[in-house]
């Protein structure tokens, strides 16, 4: 049913006028996102919209901010990284004072259950012969004892030289707790280069040498080919193969004194290094000394000054003197080395992954 409409022209008048206020009275309520702000805050959001340098300002700014929460997150990160290092430090201090106190424990994170201090030329102490390039105004001179051996020290310190040492004494440590070492019944020598002797040589010699004690014995005989050659264990007394021993034991603590014997075929250079094959927590592996060695001995004669005479004289280095008989059997004996080596029950090279020794070439 409709609502019946004013006839009245006044009264028409009167409910038009009432619409129009309510009108004006809902403009002035104010919109629910303009209400609690300030009419200035208004007016600069409005002015910082249209105008493009406070755009511009404010685009800088947000950079600004962004830059420094990057640089903040790399701070926190570091310091993160760096927090980590320090407690894994100590975790790792826990469980090396852990490992300490138990032996066991201790023994099975070595690598390397002994240490070797092999006594050699690494410290110019024990050599008492070298050769070097031949130099007229050194060999026509008349030379004092003591100034020959000044003029070798000088030499030695340049490294212009190579020697001929026989043998070479060493000390074998355990450095376990509580496990037993093996050591095989031979030692290795590698042999890393080779070179012929095709160069005008001088030497000095004056043959100040000497043994000590010797517990343990080892001889090789070296030829000019590369890669592993053995030095079994002999009696040096004797001149025999030790084939009664399948191994040689270290107690924790322990040191033993060997002693190895090296014959070089003349006429060549040799650089090399000694290794010792060893068994420790069931584990195969071989121990090389750190220190490499030039050797060599000239087969032709040259000037030599030694302990007999004041000047150089021309000959065979004694170290390579009667060399032509010597070598005869050479080959002869680098098989029975190898036969020696062979005859190991225990140990063998390829269980530390090595082929095994180099076969001799005819010499």
């Amino acid at each position: 049913m409709k609502a019946e409409e004013p006839t009245d022209k006044k009264e028409k008048d009167i409910i038009s006028n009432e619409n129009d206020s309510e009108i004006s009275e809902q403009d002035k309520i104010e919109p629910r996102y303009t209400q609690g702000k300030s009419p200035i805050i208004k007016s600069f959001i409005e002015m910082c919209g249209r105008h493009p340098f406070a755009t511009g300002l404010f685009a800088i700014l947000g950079l600004i901010g962004l830059i420094f929460s990057i640089y903040g997150f790399l701070v926190d990160r570091s310091e993160s990284i760096s927090t980590t290092k320090q407690i894994d430090l100590v975790v790792d201090s826990i469980n090396q004072k852990i490992v300490e106190s138990d032996p066991v424990t201790r023994d099975r994170s070595l690598k390397n259950p002994i240490e070797l201090d092999l006594r050699g030329d690494h410290d110019n102490k024990y050599i008492d012969n070298i050769v070097f390039p031949a130099s007229q105004n050194v060999i026509m001179k008349e030379l004092k004892l003591s100034e020959a051996k000044s003029l070798m020290n000088n030499i030695i310190y340049s490294k212009d030289y190579s020697t001929y040492d026989p043998f070479y004494g060493f000390s074998v440590s355990s450095i376990s707790n509580k496990g037993f070492v093996q050591i095989a019944p031979y030692l290795l020598i590698d042999v890393m280069k080779v070179k012929s002797i095709d160069e005008d040589l001088a030497g000095f010699y004056f043959g100040e040498r000497g043994g000590g004690a010797i517990l343990r014995e080892f001889k090789a005989n070296i030829f000019p080919k590369k890669g592993i050659q053995v030095a079994p264990m002999i009696n040096a007394t004797k001149g025999q193969y030790v084939n009664s021993i399948d191994y040689i034991s270290l107690m924790p603590g322990e040191v033993e004194e060997f002693m190895l014997y090296l014959d070089f075929y003349p006429g060549f250079y040799y650089d090399l290094r000694i290794g010792l094959q060893i068994k420790f927590n069931g584990i195969n592996s071989v121990i090389w000394d750190t220190n490499s060695f030039h050797r060599g001995v000239p087969s032709t004669k040259m000037p030599i000054y030694d302990f007999t005479s004041t000047k150089f004289n021309v000959k065979y280095h004694p170290d390579a003197e009667g060399f032509a008989d010597y070598t005869d059997n050479f080959l002869e004996r680098i098989h029975s080395d190898i036969d020696a080596y062979n005859s190991s029950r225990v140990f063998n090279m390829k269980m530390a992954d090595l082929a095994g020794p180099v076969s001799p070439i005819q010499l």
